[in-house]
């Protein structure tokens, strides 16, 4: 069965529901335009809730690439501390011998 032929018996079955609901006086909040609001409202909300995830993970990345940047800095920095005795005795040998 085609997709719009089925989507369109059933929006006839609900607008029914709704018309029965209606005339026993029970709600007259049942028909397609409000279950569309509902539907189309959910999807906002649910686009929503898809942004802010994808925002949390970005600043996440955003957090850890920082983290990387500083921990590489100072691992480099570790290194010219280590390697700063090295260089001022080859800066001492250099002198005496005058190389």
């Amino acid at each position: 069965m085609d997709m719009n032929k089925l989507l369109e018996r059933a929006l006839i079955g609900l607008d029914d529901i709704g018309y029965r609901l209606d005339s026993l006086g029970i709600t007259s909040k049942v028909n397609r335009h409000t279950v569309i609001a509902y539907l189309m409202n959910e999807q906002k909300y649910f686009e929503g809730e898809a942004d802010s995830l994808k925002a949390r993970f970005e600043n996440r990345k955003f957090q850890l690439a920082q983290a990387f940047d500083k921990i590489e800095s100072l691992a480099m920095g570790g290194v010219d501390l280590v390697l700063q005795p090295a260089r001022s005795t080859m800066a001492s040998v250099r002198g005496i011998l005058k190389v």
